[in-house]
């Protein structure tokens, strides 16, 4: 089997609704039309690639109509391959990234919950860029969410008190769940947590011969548990080789591409991220 890596050209359609002052800003809505030209799932993430495309119909024809304000901010959307596409798109439009307030990425948004088991969750930034708008989209949700359920008060009322009924779909109640930032979407390039990566790049200390690769671990286990819980590790492929990989030369961006070469599942660059501040906070490593 013979591999090469080359130029090849990418394209990342985008829309701009114009807002009253094009000084002010943009929020962008963001979905990856596939991963790489190999991977176009119906899930992940032609819905989201709809949603926005819907969410820029709906808001435009409102505009129009002049039903709504036209908003002062412009509203941009966006549709890339995940992370190779949006990172050179961020590195080409610094000048606009300066001048934005947030990123809406939209990853995965189709399934049936209730038949799923599942939740449309919303994540939050990251505990080292926090926003207010983690707390609008929060209230906004629970807003959906509790009015879009039975309770004891509501019944004699019909139920739901803002029942949303979609054209398609169910009636099902809006099952929703407020999480911590987890990355292994085009988010994370918005959050500038590819920048700082690439430019840590973290070494060994004297600790980690005196312990061993072995002994090291029970450092880890011994790590108090506001540091664990401050940086929380949700996917990691493999801790201990993630540990080999550090060596003052590999950034932590370089250590999740080597992970990911080993494994079937991607690690999660902000899972990387704090393990490494485990390990710096057990004296096992410098950043």
């Amino acid at each position: 089997m013979e591999s090469a890596l080359r130029d090849y050209e990418l394209q990342d359609p985008t829309a701009v609704i114009y807002g009253t002052d094009r000084d002010a800003g943009e929020v962008i809505f963001s979905a990856h039309l596939f991963e790489g030209y190999t991977k176009q799932g119906a899930n992940d993430n032609i819905s989201g690639s709809v949603v926005i495309l819907d969410v820029a119909r709906t808001l435009n024809t409102l505009i129009e109509e002049g039903r709504i304000p036209r908003p002062k901010r412009n509203i941009r959307f966006l549709w890339i391959p995940e992370f190779s596409g949006t990172g050179p798109w961020v590195n080409a439009h610094k000048e606009l990234m300066g001048n934005t307030l947030c990123n809406i990425n939209l990853d995965m948004v189709g399934l049936h919950l209730s038949k799923s088991h599942s939740f449309f969750c919303l994540m939050r930034t990251t505990f080292g860029n926090p926003h207010y708008l983690n707390d609008v989209m929060e209230h906004y949700y629970s807003y959906v969410g509790e009015t879009n359920r039975e309770m004891i008060h509501n019944r004699r009322a019909g139920g739901f008190t803002k029942r949303i009924v979609p054209p398609s779909g169910s009636d099902d109640p809006f099952y929703y769940k407020i999480d911590p930032h987890y990355g292994s979407s085009d988010h994370e390039v918005f959050n500038d947590l590819e920048k700082r990566a690439s430019s840590l790049v973290p070494r060994q200390t004297v600790k980690v011969k005196e312990a061993g690769y072995q002994g090291h671990s029970r450092i880890i286990r011994e790590l108090p548990s506001e540091i664990t819980d401050r940086y929380p590790v949700i996917s990691l492929y493999d801790t201990r080789e993630l540990s080999r990989l550090v060596n003052g030369k590999h950034s932590a961006l370089d250590i999740k591409k080597l992970l990911d070469t080993q494994s079937t599942s991607e690690s999660d660059l902000q899972s990387i991220m704090n393990y490494l501040e485990w390990l710096k906070y057990a004296g096992l490593i410098e950043m």
